[in-house]
């Protein structure tokens, strides 16, 4: 079966709020998720979590990302990973591949 991609952004709007990817479940074989450069480049972390994660220097967990930075999940549903900010309104760029036949 090919590989199908997908692709998203995905914004905190207030930081120090952890916000899913996506708001249904979506089960993918991989996913790319890049913090936001260019025009818009994130001046602050972005972390990668599940829902628990803290973004804030003194107390963050996950996976933090400065602009540019890029981390690869395996075998996830995206409804279940979780970023946060420790600047509002700053985010991330992600792509997907799945093969899955309930997609």
């Amino acid at each position: 079966m090919a590989l199908k991609l997908g692709e998203g952004r995905k914004i905190v709007t207030t930081a120090a709020t952890a916000v899913a990817l996506v708001s249904s479940s979506l089960a993918v074989d991989y996913v790319i998720i890049t913090a936001e450069t260019g025009t818009v480049a994130n001046t602050g972390y972005i972390t990668v979590g599940d829902s628990s994660v803290i973004g804030a220097d003194a107390t963050r967990t996950g996976h933090p990302l400065a602009a540019g930075d890029s981390v690869t999940l395996y075998d996830v549903d995206l409804q279940e990973v979780y970023i946060d900010a420790t600047v509002s309104t700053e985010g991330v760029t992600f792509v997907y591949g799945y093969s899955r036949v309930n997609q």
